[in-house]
């Protein structure tokens, strides 16, 4: 009979289809850095999740702050391996397709929408932090702004935008751009956009410190990030280059932090936080009271399908990339219930499903104590975490 705690997670086995993802196994050549603290108010994460190695002895712990609803890994690899990966492994050979293109214009379009309410100067220079492929500085260009510069950690995607837009784009991370680099030449920025950009960065709150240094008081910035409620629970867990998850809260916090005040939150959706926030001496925060550390926990559970008892182990994992639907088992009948409680009949009949599965089995034994963390997740072998 399994311990009733033992239900409240899984043993992962193998991934059986990911799509363009792959698996990253956490071998000995990955040094692992403890980070304990929510980078809004600097409060210690609570544990929801930890990660463990077929022998116990590997260890990843992802959790919640308690007060803001911050979301993320609290150990991972040192800055040095992430600013690597991104300059050389992440979407290695990757094209830039007309779909690909297409679908990043729409989703910058609909980030620069509020821009059109506020009385920015197109005159003044702004700045993209992660470029892309140029969807946001595509849209700028129709907003009527002059002078544009970008900045991409990826080197083909950089230069892709150099050819396609004519503007000037940094390669370097922008910790060490702003720092060492050219951008500060150009500064003051009127206006600094960044698209779902700083739930990848290493210290989101240096990030925005670092963009009040190079803007003057009554400056604005853009910013757009996944909402961390409608977030997909395995992505969260799994998908390394997210080392973060923000609530809006969370992130307002941040802001206010680096000394900016939210000014339109109009565009976000339970999906996707969109702040347009301005640079200011005195920031008035809004916060409200919410117990995170159970809504976190909750929401794995519900998706997962944790705290259950199953018929057969080991068995089919199975999730959405872009929808919180999950489950254990094959039952189609099950899945297709499931999409239709989360997104409803009509989005369940039509929306495109990115299904991704693994093999698990139930857990026999737990290398951590319920108390300190509530999930446990266990591998056969090495760890393995997911990227594109």
């Amino acid at each position: 009979m399994q311990n009733n705690s033992n239900l409240f997670g899984f043993r992962l086995i193998k991934f059986l289809e990911l799509g363009d993802w792959k698996a990253l196994e956490f071998d000995g050549a990955i040094s692992l850095q403890e980070n304990v603290s929510c980078p809004g108010d600097g409060n210690k994460l609570r544990t929801v999740v930890t990660l463990v190695s077929g022998d116990g002895g590997q260890k990843i712990r992802l959790g919640v702050c308690e007060s803001c609803g911050y979301f993320g890994y609290m150990d991972r690899p040192t800055r040095e391996w992430i600013e690597n990966f991104y300059t050389s492994v992440w979407r290695e050979g990757e094209e830039a397709p007309a779909d690909i293109l297409s679908k990043d214009k729409k989703r910058k379009k609909e980030m620069m929408a509020f821009l059109k309410k506020f009385p920015i100067d197109k005159s003044r220079p702004v700045l993209e932090i992660g470029s892309g492929y140029g969807g946001a500085i595509a849209q700028l260009k129709k907003l009527g702004f002059k002078n544009i510069f970008g900045l991409e950690n990826s080197k083909h995607r950089a230069e892709a935008v150099r050819k396609a837009h004519g503007v000037t784009v940094f390669e370097n991370p922008f910790e060490k751009e702003v720092q060492e680099g050219e951008t500060k030449k150009y500064a003051p920025f009127g206006l600094i956009v960044s698209h779902h950009v700083l739930e990848h960065t290493y210290e989101p709150l240096r990030i925005i410190e670092l963009a009040a240094s190079i803007q003057n008081s009554g400056d604005f910035l853009a910013l757009s990030v996944p909402n961390s409620s409608e977030e997909f629970s395995m992505g969260q867990i799994f998908f390394l280059p997210h080392l973060h998850s923000f609530t809006p809260q969370a992130l307002e916090k941040i802001l206010n932090k680096a000394g900016y005040s939210l000014v339109d939150n109009s565009f976000t959706t339970e999906g996707n936080i969109s702040f347009l926030a301005q640079k200011n001496a005195l920031p008035s925060p809004r916060y409200t009271s919410r117990d995170y550390f159970k809504e976190k926990i909750e929401k794995f559970n519900n998706s997962l399908g944790l705290g259950v008892r199953y018929n057969s182990s080991p068995r089919e994992l199975w999730w959405d990339r872009k929808a919180e639907v999950a489950g254990q088992g094959k039952s189609q009948v099950r899945r297709a219930i499931k999409y239709v409680k989360a997104i409803g009949l009509r989005r369940s009949l039509f929306k495109k499903r990115m299904v991704q599965r693994a093999v698990v089995a139930d857990l026999e034994k737990r290398f951590t104590n319920p108390e300190d963390s509530p999930i446990e997740i266990q591998f056969e072998g090495n760890i393995k975490l997911t990227y594109k």
